[in-house]
């Protein structure tokens, strides 16, 4: 079950999978949608193996992961134990995106749990899921901006 809320010229998705779910983008995928954007992934449940750029690595419950439209990644993502997969991810244009976080990031970027930054920018995403119709837009965008920020804050995984 996927459900998604706007914000602004950004989306929040939340993903609930009791299987195996398969995300791939390739250059021809590229080619004929050339959208520029950044998803920041909030590992709940489950985990997700990403591939990119010749490198392979494992997101966990509790761990940030980054993927950008522009570069070919795949994506695993497999349930718990309990066979649940439940994720978070908010897409991002890309030139948003470089306004909180100018330096280069790599897609495949993993952070595992223990940022205290990228928990409260979780949280701040979670909570404006949650609303629904009873903030208004401007408030909408000023969270918005407070979790991207605190993500560019966390440069490198590392609350500084």
């Amino acid at each position: 079950r996927a459900e998604r809320k706007g914000v602004g010229s950004s989306s929040i998705i939340q993903l609930h999978s009791r299987t195996r779910l398969k995300f791939n983008r390739s250059w021809s995928h590229i080619q004929d949608d050339a959208t520029d954007v950044v998803v920041l992934w909030f590992v709940r449940r489950g985990c997700l193996r990403i591939r990119s750029n010749g490198n392979e690595c494992v997101a966990r419950e509790g761990d940030f992961a980054l993927t950008k439209s522009m570069q070919p990644f795949a994506i695993r993502c497999e349930p718990d134990q309990e066979s649940m997969h439940d994720v978070l991810h908010l897409v991002v244009p890309a030139h948003d995106f470089r306004r909180f976080v100018p330096h280069e990031v790599k897609a495949g970027f993993v952070v595992e749990q223990g940022c205290s930054r990228l928990a409260l920018a979780q949280q701040i995403i979670d909570g404006l899921f949650g609303e629904v119709d009873t903030m208004s837009e401007r408030t909408e965008q000023l969270l918005m901006e407070s979790a991207l920020a605190l993500v560019g804050e966390s440069r490198d995984g590392r609350d500084e």
